[in-house]
């Protein structure tokens, strides 16, 4: 994992150096049209409970692909496809949760999007996430009442920030769950938490 970290520090170091050395293009999302991408980076989740259970962060790694659409020049909307890996770590029994998501971000997104030069942008909008897989490391219960039972859909809200040059991006983005995704009526109330951090390239 730390080399996976370590290699997505090195392109966002790389952005400005490598976008500076491509052809000019006239736009970065023209207006109207259509635009399509890959994307991919590490989560940093965890469970937010309601018995206040201390549960610490899991690593994980997230990949798809965006199209996104510039409806006017500061104002654009973004639709993602997205395998997500969240969980929890409990420390007190050394036990580790592994959620696997199929996740479609709809979101907004706020900044220029006619310039080629390296610019900002802030996004939000809610994510639905589809249950792919669920496990934990040793095979049991990763807490009291927090069981690999979980529910098959997840709604979550997601508000980050990014930056681009030409075709190339960089993003980190919080996503709050809204729902209870536990699916054992008598079990403890959970929801997700995840940090990402993850870099795109637009074709």
């Amino acid at each position: 994992m730390k080399k996976t970290i370590l290699a997505i520090l090195a392109i966002a170091v790389l952005i400005p150096a490598t976008a500076g050395a491509q052809t000019r293009r006239t736009t970065r999302v023209r207006t109207g049209v259509w635009n399509l991408g890959v994307m991919g980076g590490v989560t940093s989740s965890t469970l937010s409970t309601a018995n206040k259970t201390p549960l610490k962060q899991a690593w994980g790694a997230q990949a798809g692909v965006f199209a996104d659409r510039g409806i006017n020049r500061n104002v654009g909307f973004r639709g993602e496809v997205l395998v997500s890996q969240r969980g929890a770590k409990n420390e007190a029994n050394a036990n580790t949760m592994h959620l696997a998501y199929l996740d479609v971000p709809l979101l907004i997104r706020v900044g220029p999007t006619t310039t080629n030069e390296t610019h900002f942008h802030a996004f939000t909008g809610l994510t639905p996430g589809f249950l792919m897989k669920t496990s934990t490391t040793t095979g049991g219960a990763l807490a009291g009442g927090i069981s690999t039972d979980v529910k098959s859909f997840d709604l979550g809200w997601v508000i980050g920030a990014g930056v681009e040059q030409h075709a190339l991006s960089l993003d980190a983005r919080y996503t709050f769950g809204l729902m209870n995704v536990n699916n054992v009526p008598t079990g403890v109330e959970y929801k997700n938490r995840s940090l990402s951090l993850n870099v795109g390239y637009r074709f």
